[in-house]
């Protein structure tokens, strides 16, 4: 398999979850207000590539938070 036919990666709720230090419900919550882009494979699974999370983590880091809630560093 070519670099360019090789599938993206796709990441459980779980997973980035688990990189971003955050509950599920957060994700699912970001998810469902269209800040953290995702696919949705089937009824029930959701997924969000490797990319997109890249992507939601650097425009958080020049642009500061989204939410207009300060950030929990707790």
């Amino acid at each position: 398999m070519t670099e360019q036919t090789r599938p993206e990666k796709l990441l459980t709720v779980g997973e980035v979850a688990k990189v971003l230090q955050m509950a599920e419900g957060s994700i699912y919550r970001w998810i469902s207000e269209g800040k953290l882009r995702h696919v949705k494979l089937g009824h029930r699974a959701v997924r969000v590539r490797a990319a997109d999370l890249e992507e939601f983590i650097e425009a958080r880091l020049k642009g500061g938070q989204s939410d207009d809630r300060p950030a929990d560093f707790s």
